[in-house]
């Protein structure tokens, strides 16, 4: 069932759940961060206690939930659990209700008729679902057991009696007994193709609505306890909906203006505000990653806009961003030096110069609306600065560090006093920004993006120098997007995988598919060719679908070309 209606989130989900433990289940990304530290805020200021458990896949969230059902009788999802039957899935009891706050769609439909899911949504978002008798049931399905069973009976009456017995009439009947049963099989086989094709109209597309950390911050918005903090952490997961591609800009443009008109102006009023109180303000940023803690050539030297833009790993392209930056009129020594660290007048002007000179370089989307909080005179982070600090310490692969540690690092980062934690992963942003950009270099230089007909791709070698970072969804994702407008053009009307080695499982790799550039980048159909590749392959190899994100799957090494064949006969047919 839906909670749609804002003034609802407070007596229909947050009333229920402060009678007893909560338990909190959260997939580990940007905007879970974001959602949970939302809701612990709101958690910690009624004394209701909870645990908080981080899943990174669908096995994960099934151990999760059976070592801690007992403990509690709700369970709050966040990012996970409404694409699957969650009361299926994990096998819970009639007493357990579950309230899921999750932007992946389509959901389930089981979640969607069920008394014991609560779907929290956003009142504007309008979905078409089937109706329970279109999917669920065949209205004609008794009758036709029903005549079979009475058809058997009378045959074996018959067959008990003399021959002589059987007259005109019973023959009759039987006649139309059969007649009966042809219509009825008839009209069974034209409800089930009905279903089949509204199911596949249904469940066609994967992609991402209102993020969550927006909804929970609706929901203190009802209690009367939002504050800069929590509109801040709303502003950081809706940002990473836009860096990684998962809503379109029109959406971010929608949901930016009303935390600005609703929250951002209401909460930061100029004539109040001082050095102890954090201070939000909207503005245009730059599409380079990091460059307030890099330095402006380095950022457009990785960032994936600029560096695909300029085809900065040839002769050509590097040239092409030396006369970019003479052209702005920032001397090379400056545009190499930190930032920070810059001329005041030339780090002021940055922004002006190249929104005027980005379009001669068909940089159109050069700049975009978000948002910047400052604390005190030192701590001031854009948003785009948090989202890929947060990536950075959930992707973290050093040491033993396990993903779960890593999430609660992310969550305490979020903390105005913790602001050496969020500096921290910004170092191991920039890390990751260079693999990123010296792994497609390496691609580009030893040509090793193949064409399969219906589709192009490419792997990572364990031999790879920064297999490491890629065994994680997200930055595989990102290194996904970032290849695909590499390639020639008509390769680029193609879909894009990408494979890389599974560090939690030797001897198997990940296989992660992007939608072709001239589609809607945010709205993935592969995961539904994947399906149909794997019923192809009917069920001689083992591969599965564990992560919350669509068109991602893992399989043994010599499994894959098997797949890659099956997915090329799927996607040609």
């Amino acid at each position: 069932m839906f909670v749609d209606r804002t003034d609802h989130l407070r007596s229909q989900v947050y009333d229920v759940l402060r009678r007893e433990r909560v338990l909190i289940l959260a997939a580990i990304d940007v905007d879970s961060v974001s959602a949970c530290k939302i809701f612990q805020s709101l958690l910690c200021s009624d004394g209701i206690q909870y645990s908080l458990v981080p899943v990174s896949g669908r096995q994960s969230l099934k151990q999760a939930f059976q070592e801690h059902a007992e403990q509690a009788r709700h369970v709050v999802l966040v990012n996970c659990g409404a694409t699957i039957s969650v009361v299926d899935e994990l096998d819970a009891s009639e007493e357990t209700h579950f309230y899921i706050f999750d932007s992946h769609r389509p959901f389930d439909l089981y979640n969607v008729y069920s008394d014991k899911v609560h779907l929290i949504k956003s009142p504007d978002e309008d979905l078409d679902f089937p109706q329970p008798e279109e999917v669920f049931s065949d209205p004609e399905e008794d009758d036709i057991d029903s005549d079979e069973e009475v058809a058997d009976s009378y045959e074996d009456s018959l067959g008990d009696g003399d021959d002589d017995e059987v007259g005109e009439p019973q023959a009759k009947r039987r006649a139309v007994s059969m007649k009966r049963k042809a219509q009825l099989r008839r009209e069974k086989r034209v409800w089930e193709q009905k279903r089949a094709d509204i199911l596949f109209k249904y469940f066609e597309f994967y992609y991402h609505s209102t993020a969550s950390s927006l909804i929970m911050l609706e929901l203190a918005h009802h209690m009367s306890k939002d504050n800069n903090d929590l509109v801040w952490w709303a502003i950081v997961g809706l940002t990473e909906q836009l860096l990684y591609q998962r809503i379109d800009r029109e959406r971010y443009v929608t949901d930016a203006a009303q935390l600005q008109e609703r929250f951002v102006l209401r909460l930061n009023n100029p004539s109040t505000s001082s050095v102890h109180t954090l201070r939000i303000q909207f503005d245009q940023e730059l599409r380079l990653a990091l460059y307030r803690h890099w330095s402006i050539y380095d950022s457009m030297l990785h960032s994936e806009y600029t560096s695909v833009n300029f085809k900065v790993w040839t002769q050509h392209g590097q040239k092409l961003l030396h006369e970019f930056l003479a052209n702005m009129g920032l001397p090379l020594v400056q545009s190499k030096q930190k930032f920070v660290a810059m001329d005041k007048d030339i780090r002021n002007s940055v922004k002006v110069w190249m929104e005027e000179l980005s379009p001669k370089y068909r940089l159109d989307d050069m700049m975009y609306g978000s948002f910047v909080a400052q604390f005190g005179y030192q701590h001031k982070f854009s948003a785009a600065d948090v989202v890929y600090s947060l990536t950075g310490l959930l992707e973290n692969t050093d040491g033993q560090s396990a993903y779960s540690m890593n999430f609660f690092k992310a969550i305490d980062s979020l903390s105005r006093s913790n602001s050496d934690v969020l500096r921290k992963g910004i170092a191991l942003a920039m890390e990751h920004q260079l693999a990123l950009s010296q792994q497609v270099r390496l691609f580009m230089d030893m040509n090793q993006i193949i064409s399969a007909g219906s589709f192009t791709y490419t792997y990572i070698d364990e031999s790879s120098p920064h297999h490491r970072f890629f065994s994680n969804t997200v930055l595989l994702t990102r290194l996904a997007r970032y290849l695909q407008p590499t390639t020639r053009k008509r390769s680029q009307q193609l879909p894009f995988l990408l494979s890389a080695p599974c560090r939690s499982a030797p001897e198997t790799c990940v296989v992660l598919g992007v939608p072709a550039a001239r589609e809607s980048a945010h709205k993935n159909y592969l995961s539904r060719a994947f399906e149909a590749a794997v019923r192809h392959m009917k069920g001689t190899v083992q591969i599965e679908f564990d992560s919350f994100e669509p068109a991602v799957v893992q399989m043994r090494y010599e499994d894959r070309p098997r797949f890659f064949d099956a997915l090329t006969a799927v996607l040609e047919s």
